[in-house]
C-alpha cells in the first residue's frame, strides 16, 4: 500500500507530465499556423513551459479569435488537472459542469480578487473540512482540495508557522505531514 507523500508524489509527477504533453501539442499545432494565430500557440507554449498557469489563462483571454481560443480550450480540456488549476469554477468533481462554454470559461473572474482568509485553523476546517477529510481520506490533496482551501490554509501557515518558509515545497512538505492534525483540531490558533 502506497504511503500518502507517495500517493501526492505520484500526483505531482502525472501533473507534470500533463503540463509537458500540453506543451507539446500547443507547439506541434502553432506549426500548422501562421500569423497571428502560430503567435498565440507559441504564447500559450511558452507559459506552459514555464508552468505559469496565470499566463496561460492571460494569454488565451487576450486572444482575439474566438475559434483559436475555442481550439486551445479544446486541447487543454484533456487536462482535467490543468483546466481545474486555471478555471477551477468549470469544474466539479473532476468534470465540466453542464452549460460550460468557452466564453464563460474566459469570463471567469479572477482567483486573485481579495479574499477575506479565516482568521484561525479552527475556522478553515469549519468551511473546507469536506475538502480536507476527503483530501486526506484519499491521499489526493491536488484533486480534492479547492484552491480557495489551499489559499486559506498558506495564508494560516505563513502566519502562524514561522519555520515554514514561502516556498511552495515548505507549505506542501507542512501540508502532508499536519494534514490528519489538521482535521482531529490537533493544530490551534
Amino acid at each position: 500500500m502506497k504511503s500518502f507523500k507517495e500517493i501526492r508524489n505520484q500526483i505531482r509527477e502525472d501533473y507534470a507530465q500533463d503540463l509537458d504533453l500540453a506543451q507539446k501539442n500547443m507547439a506541434r499545432l502553432a506549426k500548422k499556423e501562421s500569423g497571428q494565430d502560430k503567435k498565440d500557440y507559441m504564447a500559450v507554449a511558452r507559459a506552459l513551459n514555464q508552468g505559469n498557469l496565470g499566463a496561460v489563462k492571460k494569454v488565451i483571454k487576450g486572444i482575439s479569435t474566438k475559434e483559436i481560443q475555442a481550439d486551445i480550450l479544446n486541447v487543454l480540456v484533456g487536462y482535467n488537472d490543468l483546466i481545474a488549476k486555471m478555471y477551477p469554477k468549470a469544474m466539479s468533481g473532476g468534470k465540466f459542469k453542464s452549460g460550460m462554454t468557452v466564453d464563460k470559461m474566459i469570463k471567469e473572474e479572477s482567483v486573485n480578487e481579495r479574499v477575506t482568509y479565516p482568521k484561525t485553523m479552527k475556522d478553515i476546517v469549519r468551511r473546507y473540512g469536506k475538502e480536507l477529510k476527503q483530501a486526506e481520506r484519499t491521499g489526493n490533496i491536488d484533486k480534492y482540495l479547492s484552491r480557495d482551501a489551499e489559499e486559506a490554509l498558506k495564508h494560516w501557515v505563513f502566519k502562524n508557522e514561522p519555520y515554514v518558509g514561502d516556498d511552495p515545497d515548505d507549505f506542501d512538505e507542512w501540508l502532508d505531514d499536519n494534514l490528519e492534525d489538521i482535521i482531529k483540531g490537533k493544530i490551534k490558533g
